[in-house]
């Protein structure tokens, strides 16, 4: 395939107002299929599709690959079968999740390390991995960690994007094309004001091609994920996003909010993740007499510390709060100020 043509078919994607990041991945794509397919047949494309499909690919992974089979088609103007190749039907998946525990482990996990000998080969010399890089993609998941914003969004941040009077994320190009505030929370507002503070571009997060891409954020997340040990089925960035809203509707926030955050474009992807909650659902079981009675002390114990700590007391200015644990008693001493 010529480079003169990859070109243009990427004038006529961006002629589509397809997004960079869409744009780029549709590249890769093409590119991928013209090294398997020796003709861009109905039959080719077939057997192309059959042999991702034998890898152990999901159906998700393949409709993206149909997605470009139809635009490069209409970009051809091929066969009408080949524009209107049929998508495959969407798998039952489980959106996989992190513990609060995991996320700030996973946040809060320094630089791997490589080891080489110095040039007169009797030192041994132990630096971190571009420290500077690392940070950049620090910043970037505790974005995703505690604003549930998608990693396509966090991707194409830029400087305009923040309100600071506000304290807010401005998105203007999102997933449903429809403009959102995002509250930024304390923690990431400082964070933002010092990694700004070396930042010599637009873009909160550059690459060479411009911004990262889902190669990037993959490789970054599960590169973390494995350093952890951390094995569960379904685990990817997007698990940030997932654990968010979780965690928002374990705490009863108002489903409507939730959605306008997040920016689901219907109530019933929001209500979707409620079958992730079980924190509501451990609590009525606990209630059944017999559960009750064959419940430890310990675990009593951590349950009522759970729930002291649920009201943030040690935050309110109202109250003077003093929780000291033990290892077999919990003694709490509250005064109104």
């Amino acid at each position: 395939m010529s480079k003169d043509l990859l070109v243009r078919f990427q004038f006529f994607l961006a002629q589509k107002n397809e997004k960079k990041g869409t744009i780029f991945l549709h590249l890769r794509n093409i590119k991928a299929i013209f090294k398997k397919v020796k003709k861009f047949t109905k039959e080719e494309i077939d057997l192309f599709l059959a042999s991702l499909k034998q890898e152990g690919k999901k159906n998700s992974y393949l409709n993206n690959f149909i997605s470009t089979i139809r635009l490069w088609s209409q970009f051809q103007n091929l066969d009408k079968e080949l524009q209107h190749y049929k998508f495959l039907p969407d798998e039952p998946t489980i959106k996989a999740t992190m513990s609060d525990e995991e996320i700030e482990a996973f946040l809060n996990l320094p630089p791997p390390t490589t080891t080489h000998k110095a040039p007169n080969g009797n030192k041994i010399i132990t630096r971190p991995i571009n420290p500077k890089i690392y940070h950049r993609w620090t910043i970037f998941f505790s974005i995703m960690a505690y604003t549930g914003m998608r990693p396509g969004e966090v991707a194409n941040l830029t400087i305009n994007d923040i309100d600071w009077g506000r304290n807010v994320f401005v998105l203007r190009d999102t997933k449903t094309n429809e403009p959102r505030l995002v509250p930024i929370p304390p923690n990431i507002y400082t964070q933002l004001k010092d990694y700004l503070a070396n930042l010599k571009t637009n873009h909160l997060f550059p690459s060479r091609r411009g911004v990262v891409n889902d190669v990037d954020w993959h490789y970054n997340f599960h590169s973390r994920i494995k350093r952890l040990g951390i094995k569960r089925e379904g685990l990817s960035p997007y698990s940030l996003r997932h654990s968010f809203i979780t965690r928002l509707l374990e705490e009863d926030v108002n489903l409507f909010k939730v959605q306008k955050i997040v920016g689901h474009r219907q109530i019933e992807t929001t209500a979707h993740y409620t079958h992730l909650t079980t924190k509501d659902l451990q609590q009525t079981i606990q209630k059944h007499p017999l559960v009750r009675r064959s419940t430890s002390p310990q675990a009593i114990l951590k349950a009522l510390k759970e729930l002291i700590q649920s009201f943030c007391l040690e935050n309110d200015k109202r109250f003077s709060f003093v929780l000291v644990e033990k290892e077999k008693s919990l003694k709490l001493e509250v005064k109104i100020n």
